[in-house]
């Protein structure tokens, strides 16, 4: 049986990429940046009644974090959750999918985010911080209860910061440290997790 508040790690896909499944305090499940194999991976603990997943949530939607996403949502009837400021990465993501050879579909959000907002997700706090830089509609997702935050490919625990508009990546994590504590887990997209405060000593601004 998993124990509520239980974080799975998967490394999927040719970029290694981490998906992460949080198991609920009410046997559910999130299921956090499904990169390509994450539907096979997910859809096993679901066959064999381990998880159940209620809600996706995506930090960003690069191929390499969400190319599974569309089919967990079909296949499970889980809800998706991404910012609407995302739909302008999807065509590089159709563009660098076909490279690699993986399927992509356009996500489809359930629960559109247009800027910072605080959702209950089975039976914990989910903070949804708007952190643009790596994409325009980066999303951190922090969650109080269990002093976690999903960074995406922001903020990796090694200090690196991931950029498209090194400017407005700058001012997110800014904004990050503003709000979660320093003793934070950071979860990122990429990499193993790391404390808030040890990434932010690495960091080479």
């Amino acid at each position: 049986m998993k124990i509520a508040g239980e974080v799975m790690r998967f490394v999927v896909g040719p970029l290694r990429t981490n998906t992460y499944v949080v198991v609920c305090i009410d046997g559910s499940a999130l299921v956090i940046d499904p990169g390509p194999g994450a539907f096979y991976r997910i859809t096993y603990l679901v066959d064999r009644n381990l998880v159940k997943p209620k809600y996706i949530l995506l930090t960003h939607a690069h191929f390499d974090n969400a190319a599974d996403a569309e089919d967990l949502r079909e296949a499970l009837g889980a809800k998706l959750i991404m910012s609407i400021h995302e739909f302008p990465v999807f065509k590089t993501s159709r563009t660098l999918a076909r490279i690699f050879n993986i399927r992509w579909r356009d996500p489809l959000p359930d629960i559109p985010l247009y800027k910072d907002t605080t959702l209950k997700l089975c039976n914990y706090t989910a903070l949804f911080l708007h952190t643009p830089g790596h994409t325009p509609g980066s999303l951190s997702i922090y969650f109080p209860e269990l002093n976690l935050a999903f960074t995406g490919d922001l903020l990796l625990s090694s200090g690196v910061v991931g950029t498209e508009d090194r400017d407005k990546a700058l001012l997110s994590i800014n904004k990050l440290v503003q709000i979660i504590p320093r003793s934070t887990k950071i979860l990122p997209c990429r990499g193993p997790p790391a404390i808030l405060s040890e990434v932010l000593s690495r960091l080479s601004l």
